[in-house]
């Protein structure tokens, strides 16, 4: 498998060219197809407990391990993660809500332990409804933000908000992906994938109130009623014993143990998205699930044995054929490679017309034989 070295690339006229296996020829600007290459297909894990489990670097766009990826399964209270970007989107962190009887919820149900006639920030609720998966911060938000957006035929305020919800997904082209409440109790048309639930993770974690809330073990939220304020806490074992940066988990019956975790593998954050994992029951009849965390402590550590994260700008050859075209790739993610197929590891640069400096002017595609793991923008000098 060829490094793209400049080689006959220096004889093609700028109107666009790909180079690759030694040879740069004339190409128009999309020839993936034309080449027969394919996104790069990741393996199943190792054997794991759990239904479906699909790990994602988020930060370069590779799949690394993929099983029942897109199987349609209840998320639990990773609902709340889809939630969360709604309410960023959509919804002013300085307003504040009034808590009202139909945002509390029981018992049996996570939950931050709202009082009716208190009042909250959006901000204190996104925390109580991402930190101890509080369903009445949920909605309280939904309720609140939803009253913003345009109104469901029902006029009630948390069916726009579960459409915002559904809007969201769609609007990320997720096919896998629909909700019927915000907070991630059973119902018959509530579901996502693992697939999906990395993506709307990956999207969410973009946002540094989200990135910080779901990397938050403990925080005391403020009350109008109470002035001790309601002291939450993290469901996520892999938070607090420091193995991951985030994000968050999900427990019902019929979802099973479920279980996002963001770590990060030099700059890059990893996605493990793990659903339908085994539940067992304490002396009170909670549902907990070991059985969760012991699937994705396995899959951090299959990445460890089975990846490499190279650096593209160090890749053989592509310094020298960006040199020749005066274009370059700007500083960013490493991108995971197969340790399995490093001797495949090679690239594919894809240039059109030249252009002002510092403006776009193609991509370089890193690539184990004719499979792309990760893309690049390339910019102009």
């Amino acid at each position: 498998m060829g490094q793209g070295r400049h080689g006959l690339g220096l004889n093609v006229t700028r109107r666009a060219f790909v180079a690759f296996g030694g040879v740069a020829v004339a190409a128009r600007f999309r020839p993936v197809a034309a080449q027969g290459w394919t996104p790069y297909a990741a393996p199943k894990p190792p054997a794991i407990s759990a239904k479906a489990a699909y790990v994602y670097d988020a930060t370069s766009g590779t799949p690394l391990f993929a099983i029942n990826e897109d199987a349609r399964l209840a998320p639990a209270s990773l609902t709340k993660i889809a939630s969360a970007l709604v309410v960023l989107e959509k919804g002013n962190l300085d307003d504040v809500v009034t808590i009202e009887d139909r945002d509390l919820v029981g018992d049996d149900e996570s939950r931050v332990g709202l009082v009716a006639g208190d009042t909250l920030t959006v901000r204190d609720l996104l925390a109580g409804m991402l930190i101890p998966s509080g369903s009445d911060a949920a909605k309280a938000l939904a309720r609140h933000v939803g009253g913003q957006l345009p109104p469901a035929p029902s006029g009630d305020p948390m069916d726009a908000f579960i459409a915002g919800m559904n809007d969201e997904v769609a609007q990320l082209g997720l096919a896998n992906s629909h909700f019927q409440n915000p907070h991630g109790l059973d119902g018959d048309n509530h579901m996502s994938s693992a697939r999906d639930l990395a993506v709307i993770t990956a999207r969410a974690m973009q946002d540094p109130v989200f990135a910080e809330f779901v990397a938050t073990s403990t925080l005391t939220l403020p009350s109008a009623l109470n002035p001790e304020g309601y002291t939450i806490y993290t469901t996520n074992d892999l938070l607090v014993d420091g193995t991951a940066i985030g994000v968050k988990t999900g427990t019902t019956e019929l979802a099973g143990g479920c279980l996002v975790t963001a770590t990060t593998v030099g700059g890059n954050i990893i996605i493990f998205v793990v659903l339908g994992a085994e539940l067992v029951y304490d002396e009170n009849g909670y549902p907990k699930s070991p059985a969760r965390y012991a699937d994705t402590r396995d899959l951090i550590a299959a990445i460890d044995a089975d990846y490499d994260w190279l650096d593209p700008v160090s890749t053989a050859g592509l310094p020298e054929e960006l040199a020749a075209w005066s274009a370059t790739l700007p500083p960013g993610a490493a991108v995971p490679a197969p340790k399995s197929r490093l001797d495949q590891f090679g690239y594919r640069l894809v240039l059109g017309p030249a252009a002002s400096p510092g403006a776009p002017v193609g991509r370089v595609m890193f690539t184990v034989g004719n499979e792309i793991l990760s893309e690049r923008q390339v910019v102009q000098l």
